[in-house]
């Protein structure tokens, strides 16, 4: 079975948006996808099926349930059992293409394909634990200009931004962001598929060729991704790459 991909959401602060982004983003993957909700506690730690609460309207592993995950955990514990507890919750999911895991401590025990931070309405606000989280962050989700974030010293070079809505009402709009996040996904799944075909830098034209049609892309994009990756397709006399 195929590693699904999984995608990491932090936050400056609680209340940051994680949970609106990734219910966002689980209404419009495609593929069957689960979700990891992640709670520090002081002392305990439990894994909870969401399906279990489903009838508790408002909790975010409920909304996460709702907006379309096949599956969701509720993984509460303190950080020296996370390691353990993920583990615990990943290893119970069902075949799926991918997992959302929201929360800034999972992404110490977890290798994810992408990395998503949301920077909040509070320009002011930024929690020191949040600042390992940011650093390693691939996008950065934000509702003003990045200047405006005064905390933050200096921003990691390579990370993209995105700009996200707030309306008066207070709801949270990242319908911009989640194209963005959506298209970074289908590259990171080529490269990721491509990957795990990879035998000494090298594939046979077969295998990519069936990979490409699994994927449904033409020859070329999955060509390109190779080159990207330095991997050579060899035997491939038919011209397809």
């Amino acid at each position: 079975m195929a590693n699904p991909l999984i995608v990491c959401i932090g936050g400056a602060y609680s209340g940051s948006g994680k949970t609106s982004l990734a219910t966002e983003l689980l209404k419009n993957v495609k593929g069957k996808w689960a979700a990891i909700k992640y709670t520090k506690t002081s002392f305990y730690t439990s894994v909870t099926d969401a399906a279990d609460t489903a009838n508790q309207e408002g909790k975010d592993s409920t909304l996460l349930l709702q907006a379309g995950a096949v599956a969701v955990k509720w993984v509460q514990s303190p950080y020296s059992a996370l390691d353990e507890a993920l583990r615990f919750a990943m290893y119970d999911f069902p075949r799926v293409l991918g997992i959302i895991i929201e929360g800034n401590s999972p992404l110490d025990f977890v290798r994810p394909d992408l990395t998503v931070f949301v920077l909040g309405t509070d320009v002011g606000r930024f929690k020191e634990s949040a600042e390992k989280f940011f650093e390693k962050s691939d996008i950065a989700v934000v509702f003003q200009t990045p200047e405006t974030y005064h905390k933050i010293k200096q921003w990691p070079e390579g990370m993209k931004t995105c700009t996200a809505s707030v309306y008066n009402n207070g709801e949270l709009d990242f319908k911009k962001c989640t194209g963005m996040i959506i298209e970074m996904l289908k590259t990171k799944e080529i490269q990721k598929r491509l990957l795990e075909r990879v035998t000494d830098g090298r594939v046979s034209c077969a295998l990519a060729r069936a990979l490409a049609e699994e994927l449904e892309i033409p020859y070329k994009e999955l060509g390109a991704e190779a080159n990207r990756l330095h991997v050579k397709i060899k035997s491939c006399d038919l011209g397809c790459f």
